[in-house]
């Protein structure tokens, strides 16, 4: 499984977008499944009548709602998923793509940001993990982990982007003294 890693940078911000590159094989499985968990619900929904229970209005309306929260959802993300991460000085952005569906940009203030890799799995020589964003503006200065990316990138592609969050944060100043303005955990 290689996902796919798209890093551009405009100087303030750093975008990054991660999309999920799965089997084909379990791709196939889980819309046949997802196909025949719908034949199911519109088969036992179909059978119920409404005007002799009423009371099952509401499960009628529920169970499908569920599944697609559940089920469908996770079919989408495996089909179409898509993660995007917005990095500047201030904040934080991210926004998940489900290709039909797209969740709202969530954006988190930032005092100080440190970056990291966190292992997951190891493919040949290649390891494959988690960018990990925490932030160090509390007050005890300990590292609060902030986000954690679903997709696992190599680590590689997790250094370009830790290279490109350091030009950000860079500035003339901090290249005359050799300051490292953040924390690189």
């Amino acid at each position: 499984m290689n996902n796919e890693v798209d890093i551009t940078s405009d100087g303030i911000n750093v975008y990054v977008s991660l999309r999920v590159v799965s089997n084909k094989i379990a791709n196939a499985f889980l819309i046949l499944v997802n196909c025949l968990v719908l034949v199911i619900l519109t088969l036992v929904l179909s059978k119920i009548n409404i005007k002799e229970e009423p009371k099952l209005i509401l499960p009628i309306i529920i169970v499908p709602c569920l599944f697609f929260y559940s089920v469908g959802r996770y079919c989408l993300w495996n089909l179409y998923g898509i993660e995007n991460i917005i990095i500047n000085k201030n904040s934080l952005s991210s926004s998940f793509d489900y290709g039909w569906y797209k969740t709202n940009l969530k954006t988190l203030k930032v005092g100080e940001l440190g970056v990291g890799f966190e292992v997951q799995r190891v493919e040949g020589e290649t390891k494959k993990g988690d960018l990990i964003i925490v932030d160090y503006a509390n007050e005890a200065r300990l590292p609060l982990r902030i986000y954690t990316t679903s997709v696992l990138i190599s680590e590689d592609k997790a250094e370009v982007i830790l290279e490109g969050i350091s030009k950000i944060f860079i500035s003339n100043l901090d290249e005359e003294y050799d300051f490292v303005p953040f924390s690189e955990n």
